[in-house]
Protein backbone atom coordinates (compact mmCIF):
# COMPACT_ATOMS: atom_id res chain seq x y z
CA UNK A 1 0.00 0.00 0.00
CA UNK A 2 2.78 2.34 0.87
CA UNK A 3 4.20 2.54 -2.74
CA UNK A 4 0.53 3.37 -4.00
CA UNK A 5 0.10 6.41 -1.38
CA UNK A 6 3.92 7.35 -2.24
CA UNK A 7 2.51 8.12 -5.89
CA UNK A 8 0.11 10.20 -5.06
CA UNK A 9 1.29 12.37 -1.51
CA UNK A 10 4.81 12.45 -0.77
CA UNK A 11 6.19 10.31 1.91
CA UNK A 12 5.95 12.01 5.10
CA UNK A 13 1.78 12.40 4.19
CA UNK A 14 1.99 8.77 3.20
CA UNK A 15 3.95 7.77 6.86
CA UNK A 16 1.07 9.81 8.82
CA UNK A 17 -1.77 8.22 6.63
CA UNK A 18 -0.64 4.76 7.63
CA UNK A 19 0.30 5.44 10.88
CA UNK A 20 -3.06 6.59 11.42
CA UNK A 21 -4.55 3.40 10.16
CA UNK A 22 -1.89 1.36 12.04
CA UNK A 23 -3.53 3.33 15.44
CA UNK A 24 -7.26 2.76 14.20
CA UNK A 25 -6.74 -0.78 13.66
CA UNK A 26 -4.82 -0.82 17.45
CA UNK A 27 -8.26 0.98 18.45
CA UNK A 28 -10.30 -1.28 17.39
CA UNK A 29 -8.58 -4.22 18.64
CA UNK A 30 -9.00 -3.21 21.58
CA UNK A 31 -12.77 -2.09 21.25
CA UNK A 32 -14.19 -3.91 18.48
CA UNK A 33 -17.70 -2.09 18.75
CA UNK A 34 -16.08 1.45 18.46
CA UNK A 35 -17.62 2.22 14.83
CA UNK A 36 -21.08 2.23 14.74
CA UNK A 37 -22.81 -0.70 12.27
CA UNK A 38 -23.47 0.53 8.61
CA UNK A 39 -27.60 -0.11 8.66
CA UNK A 40 -28.68 -2.80 7.68
CA UNK A 41 -25.22 -4.68 7.52
CA UNK A 42 -23.01 -6.37 10.25
CA UNK A 43 -20.31 -4.29 9.08
CA UNK A 44 -19.13 -1.40 11.00
CA UNK A 45 -17.79 2.17 9.68
CA UNK A 46 -14.72 4.12 11.39
CA UNK A 47 -13.90 7.61 9.99
CA UNK A 48 -10.26 7.93 9.80
CA UNK A 49 -10.69 11.43 8.49
CA UNK A 50 -13.70 13.28 6.82
CA UNK A 51 -12.27 11.73 3.10
CA UNK A 52 -11.44 8.06 4.50
CA UNK A 53 -13.40 5.48 6.45
CA UNK A 54 -12.23 2.18 6.96
CA UNK A 55 -14.85 -0.90 6.94
CA UNK A 56 -14.58 -4.01 9.11
CA UNK A 57 -16.35 -7.20 10.53
CA UNK A 58 -16.10 -8.40 13.47
CA UNK A 59 -15.65 -12.16 13.73
CA UNK A 60 -16.11 -14.56 17.09
CA UNK A 61 -12.40 -14.22 17.38
CA UNK A 62 -10.88 -12.02 15.34
CA UNK A 63 -11.53 -8.62 13.64
CA UNK A 64 -11.47 -8.42 9.84
CA UNK A 65 -10.58 -5.21 7.82
CA UNK A 66 -12.79 -5.15 4.46
CA UNK A 67 -12.24 -1.62 2.95
CA UNK A 68 -10.87 1.38 3.14
CA UNK A 69 -12.70 4.19 1.35
CA UNK A 70 -12.54 7.43 -0.06
CA UNK A 71 -15.30 8.87 0.96
CA UNK A 72 -15.25 12.01 -2.22
CA UNK A 73 -16.38 8.38 -4.33
CA UNK A 74 -19.81 7.72 -5.36
CA UNK A 75 -20.98 6.37 -1.86
CA UNK A 76 -23.10 3.85 -3.23
CA UNK A 77 -20.28 1.72 -4.20
CA UNK A 78 -18.90 1.07 -1.08
CA UNK A 79 -21.57 -1.42 0.10
CA UNK A 80 -21.02 -3.31 -3.49
CA UNK A 81 -17.51 -3.21 -2.40
CA UNK A 82 -18.28 -4.77 1.48
CA UNK A 83 -20.60 -7.46 -0.28
CA UNK A 84 -17.46 -8.62 -2.34
CA UNK A 85 -15.02 -8.71 0.31
CA UNK A 86 -16.92 -10.06 3.43
CA UNK A 87 -17.08 -13.44 1.66
CA UNK A 88 -12.69 -13.23 0.79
Amino acid sequence: MHEHLVSIWDDEVSDLFLSSVDDTIDRIRQFPGIAALVEGTSFRRYVLHKHVSLFYSVESEWIKILLIWDNRMDSTDWLKNLSGSAGS
